[in-house]
């Protein structure tokens, strides 16, 4: 008799995420790639909109997030509004990714 050897499953949540592809750190990116080599199940959720560029790398509108495959690590890039200085703007970007957070991982399997 075989016993099946169930994967731990990982959420890795950071707005400011970023792959390689993009400006800004990458921390989330290589520790997701850590844990998969390890034979993890991640998920990683960050905003699209890139800090550094002030800009959205992926989404088009309307769409509000996008799965994509890195390798084994799956990249959840979520919408948030703009902003350009740290202002109300702000604190609806925080919100707004809070608030397509919230929906895409009702679609997610748990952690």
């Amino acid at each position: 008799m075989t016993q099946s050897k169930i994967k731990p499953r990982i959420w890795i949540i950071n707005q400011f995420g970023n792959t390689p592809d993009v400006p800004g750190h990458i921390r989330q990116y290589e520790f997701g790639q850590f844990l998969v080599q390890q034979g993890c199940e991640v998920e990683v959720f960050a905003s699209d909109y890139n800090l550094t560029q002030r800009k959205y790398r992926k989404l088009k509108f309307p769409q509000l997030w996008q799965k994509e495959d890195l390798k084994g690590l799956n990249w959840h890039r979520l919408y948030a509004t703009s902003y350009k200085v740290n202002n109300w703007q702000r604190y609806v970007n925080m919100l707004s990714f809070c608030i397509t957070f919230f929906f895409e991982g009702l679609f997610t399997p748990k952690p």
